[in-house]
């Protein structure tokens, strides 16, 4: 199990991490859950948003996409739509980060991790508008390295470590962790990895809501 330190730097919020090894069980995962729901899902690319949309279609979901190698005018028309609908899916990259209103959100779902704190504060931000709702997450890591980033990101978060940190490989412009420190990665989650897509649940993290 990998169990981020519970501590009160974050507000409140329902977070789960699950390994389910593949975006075909990733589709799987978000057809059978919260069904009746509007979620929001992101990706780390566009190649992702676009596999990740064709499988949830082929599991019967109503599914919005939404990148910047879309059109404006395409982009425009999905997010119309999803925000107008319920029981669907709009699969995004970091477009739908802020400032776009996609209607009142039921969930957001991250595709294995985003690169930074900052990232996964403003995509958690967008749930838990509604009075007596909260703020809600749910990470689904497609191979074990990603669920160890996840996880690491989850610790700089719950430690409320700085906003900009990640443990991913450093990008121009972007700050992230000391090249000579250790990686957040090596105090979390290695070893055997299973989870949604078959075994036991293991590695599976759940961040409890704090008061």
């Amino acid at each position: 199990m990998v169990a981020p330190p519970t501590v009160s730097a974050q507000p409140a919020a329902d977070i789960e991490l699950d390994y389910v090894g593949s975006v075909d069980n990733a589709a799987k995962v978000i057809a059978a859950l919260h069904r009746g729901e509007k979620r929001l899902v992101f990706c780390e690319s566009r190649k992702r948003v676009e596999e990740l949309g064709t499988a949830l279609r082929s599991n019967g979901v109503t599914t919005f996409l939404s990148h910047a190698s879309l059109s404006i005018d395409e982009r425009r028309r999905a997010e119309a739509a999803f925000a107008d609908a319920r029981d669907c899916v709009i699969v995004s990259t970091s477009t739908l980060e802020l400032g776009i209103d996609v209607g009142d959100l039921d969930r957001v779902i991250q595709i294995d991790a985003p690169r930074t704190v900052a990232s996964f504060l403003q995509r958690i931000g967008r749930t838990g508008r509604r009075p007596d709702s909260q703020r809600n997450c749910l990470f689904l890591a497609t191979d074990r390295h990603s669920l160890v980033q996840a996880a690491a990101l989850l610790v700089l978060w719950e430690t409320g470590a700085g906003s900009s940190q990640c443990c991913h490989r450093p990008s121009r412009g972007t700050s992230s962790l000391n090249r000579s420190s250790p990686c957040a990665c090596s105090n979390t989650a290695s070893g055997n990895a299973s989870g949604r897509n078959g075994g036991t649940d293991s590695n599976r993290s759940r961040t409890r809501p704090r008061p």
